[in-house]
């Protein structure tokens, strides 16, 4: 088979590039996805637009009007299709500058098209459904996310969010969500939910949990609890840093990561001895962090898309999970099992559950294996290869029971 993949590399907060594969979210996804195909004999190629230097070339109104309907990626893409030749097309991230105007070039080509949807981006501009501090669904379901514009939720802009809106509502009318895609992917239960909410139809999306390659589980452990990921907080950093400061002879916690809250994690874990702060840290060093710790926690106070890739990381390495009860962790974690469940946004919970987790010392054999167990039941490549390729044939078995196809890809 062969596979176009097609990305829009994204900004995150602050304005920092989201382009490391290794750095988890939809980049590691797709590097995972390409590999793993490959490695199956199937063919492989990438039409991947980095939008960092073309937001801050382009006015805001070019950048806008792209966003809704891109012709110079329409037509760059339709290059590409006459000189690959693709079975299907895998659209991971079409916002803000690819423009949901690729579904319908992929479908005037005849190839069957696929999309995952690795955030709330379809019913949420900001794509978190995370706002002021609280999740937010006022946008959910709506033809037109007309909160999104009023509280400027994409990067606190009226225009881009206005922009942004006006591509969602547009491409919804005119069907190319619904016409032009013939497979849908998310990465949880909670995401396909929403998706249901905006009319995508539950028979046409496939639920396929994040997976990673099998390190094997983890060996000899230490006494320590590990954070990793994005040091910002909509991950519930802050409620992590009040936890251990609430806990009395609290057990070792190592935080590694960076994002905007790096200085104020310096700052705590200098005045406590319990937290040592790492930052960045390659690949090599997160492999052997998870291995070794007794759990990882993760205090997120949002829905997350799907259970984050360094979670899928922890299990794989036999690592319990001690998460925020909130979004699709409340269906993967089962307390006692592969882990713990704390009450979302509290740290006194969050410490009590730590407590719980290191009181109950002669259960840790049984939640390693849970965890790992966690991984080869949902976590496994060849689980997850499995899954993609079937999607792949029936978008295709879809496309071949198409009777009409599109004139054109204009509007």
């Amino acid at each position: 088979m062969r596979v176009l993949q097609i990305h829009n590399r994204s900004l995150r907060p602050g304005g920092e590039r989201n382009s490391d594969p290794k750095a988890g979210g939809a980049e590691a996804v797709i590097e995972n996805d390409r590999v793993m195909l490959l490695e199956s004999g199937h063919q492989v190629d990438q039409y991947i637009v980095d939008n960092t230097e073309t937001l801050r070339q382009a006015s805001r109104l070019q950048a806008g009007l792209d966003s809704i309907w891109n012709r110079s990626v329409a037509a760059e893409l339709q290059s590409t299709l006459a000189a690959f030749e693709p079975d299907v097309v895998h659209v991971h991230t079409p916002f803000p500058l690819v423009s949901p105007v690729v579904f319908r070039v992929g479908a005037r080509w005849g190839t069957a098209t696929v999309a995952t949807a690795h955030s709330f981006r379809y019913s949420c501009v900001q794509a978190n459904l995370y706002r002021g501090g609280r999740l937010c669904e006022l946008c959910v379901g709506r033809k037109v996310k007309i909160p999104g514009v009023i509280h400027r939720c994409y990067h606190d802009s009226l225009l881009a969010s206005a922009a942004l809106t006006t591509s969602l509502a547009l491409h919804r009318s005119l069907g190319t969500f619904h016409r032009y895609v013939d497979g849908w992917i998310t990465p949880s239960a909670v995401l396909k939910a929403t998706l249901t909410r905006e009319g995508i139809p539950a028979s046409r999306i496939t639920v396929r949990p994040h997976a990673v390659k099998d390190p094997g589980a983890g060996g000899q452990r230490s006494d320590h609890a590990l954070y990793l990921g994005r040091l910002e907080p909509v991950k519930g950093v802050m409620v992590l840093l009040r936890a251990w400061e609430a806990m009395t002879d609290p057990p070792k916690l190592v935080i590694l990561g960076e994002g905007s809250l790096h200085d104020t994690v310096e700052r705590t874990a200098a005045r406590h001895p319990a937290i040592e702060f790492r930052g960045w840290a390659d690949q090599a060093t997160v492999r052997a962090e998870l291995a070794a710790a007794r759990f990882m926690v993760l205090p997120s106070e949002w829905y997350e898309a799907g259970v984050p890739v360094a979670a899928v990381q922890a299990f794989a390495a036999g690592t319990p999970v001690i998460a925020s009860d909130v979004g699709n962790f409340s269906e993967v974690i089962r307390p006692g099992v592969n882990g713990f469940l704390f009450r979302c946004g509290d740290p006194e919970s969050l410490a009590a559950a730590v407590r719980h987790g290191w009181e109950r010392s002669d259960s840790w054999p049984e939640l390693h294996r849970g965890a790992r167990q966690t991984y080869l039941d949902h976590h496994s490549q060849e689980r997850s290869r499995d899954t993609l390729l079937a999607v792949y044939d029936e978008a295709v078995a879809r496309r071949d029971a198409r009777t009409a196809q599109p004139a054109g890809v204009g509007p």
